[in-house]
């Protein structure tokens, strides 16, 4: 398992390495950049995982902004590892390269970045079974 890691995270390191740096500083800042919203608290109002998305993961991943794999293109996400569920969950949780924690919003809840997540992969993966 440890192996397994290790791999997945040096196949990461060099697909980042591989990034134009105008590419990384591009998609820094447009999350940065992003405006702010009035009430994304979870515990004023549930808000399914397609809303996160839009709020947060959508200003990069709609457009494929820095670099980032586009969501419902299969073929941006090819070269994932087989653990990427989690990954990508640990990743939007707490930033990745260029790629901002909660995509760039703090106010989102780990719980709410899980459903993001599901959503993405449910609208890049429809025929995958979810876990």
């Amino acid at each position: 398992m440890r192996r397994n890691f290790l791999l997945l995270a040096s196949s990461f390191f060099l697909l980042a390495c591989g990034q134009d740096q105008n590419d990384v500083s591009t998609a820094a800042g447009t999350a940065a950049n992003a405006p702010p919203a009035a009430s994304l608290s979870t515990q004023d109002a549930s808000l399914s995982g397609r809303e996160i998305y839009e709020i947060g993961c959508g200003t990069c991943h709609d457009t494929g902004v820095g670099g980032a794999p586009v969501t419902s293109n299969p073929a941006d996400w090819k070269d994932r590892s087989a653990l990427w569920d989690a990954v990508l969950t640990e990743h939007a949780e707490a930033g990745y390269f260029a790629m901002p924690a909660k995509g760039g919003r703090g106010e989102l809840t780990d719980e709410d970045i899980d459903a993001a997540v599901m959503y993405m992969l449910g609208v890049t993966f429809p025929d995958r079974p979810a876990e």
